[in-house]
């Protein structure tokens, strides 16, 4: 959620490498919501709550993304193409979904209380 408005501005303002930092912040926040804040939410704090953590799909993938960044793997050609592709429609789609959504929101219920 944190990207959606983030990194379109950071591309607008900054470019690329205004991207490349701005992941950092969203690096760190997923990583904390994703495992702190599902133990915090959740009520839970025995071994069967980490596990579910743990094995939650967004911190596999953040995972398998810092260590292929710290590692500096190449990827192979189609499936570098394929990420930099769906990376390429962040930005886009995040607008979307942001106008999508705005669209549902009556300006008079916002400012009623």
């Amino acid at each position: 959620n944190c990207g959606f408005m983030g990194f379109p501005l950071l591309q607008s303002i900054y470019g690329k490498i205004g991207v490349f930092y701005g992941s950092f912040y969203v690096l760190v926040f997923n990583l904390f919501i994703w495992t702190v804040g599902i133990r915090i939410f959740s009520g839970q704090q025995n071994r069967s709550a980490l596990k579910k953590v743990i094995s939650n799909p967004n911190i596999i993938a953040v995972g398998l993304g810092l260590a292929t960044f710290l590692l500096q793997i190449k990827l192979p050609g189609p499936v570098f193409t394929a990420m930099e592709s769906v990376g390429a429609m962040n930005t886009p789609l995040s607008m979307l979904l942001v106008g999508a959504i705005l669209t549902e929101v009556k300006p008079r219920e916002l400012f009623s209380g």
